[in-house]
């Protein structure tokens, strides 16, 4: 979508993440938003998109301790 149109697919999966997070409301649904994002902040990271990976760490950190597991929120910690 982001070839066809003028949009930032980098933007629209931040938004997207930050929603999904917003929506969790189960330890599991939080866990996998803290994967996630953790995982899409390495990216970001990677591809100098420093804003966006920013807030994927703060999404990830916030479902990280939502998830309320000690691994999961040790591993976010060390990021």
């Amino acid at each position: 979508m982001a070839r066809s149109f003028l949009i930032s697919d980098n933007a629209m999966r931040v938004s997207t993440m930050a929603e999904s997070a917003q929506n969790a409301f189960a330890a599991e649904s939080s866990e996998l938003i803290a994967q996630t994002a953790l995982n899409l902040a390495d990216r970001m990271a990677a591809e100098g998109h420093f804003d966006e990976a920013y807030r994927c760490a703060v999404i990830a950190n916030t479902a990280a301790q939502q998830s309320r597991e000690q691994v999961l929120i040790a591993k976010q910690q060390r990021n």
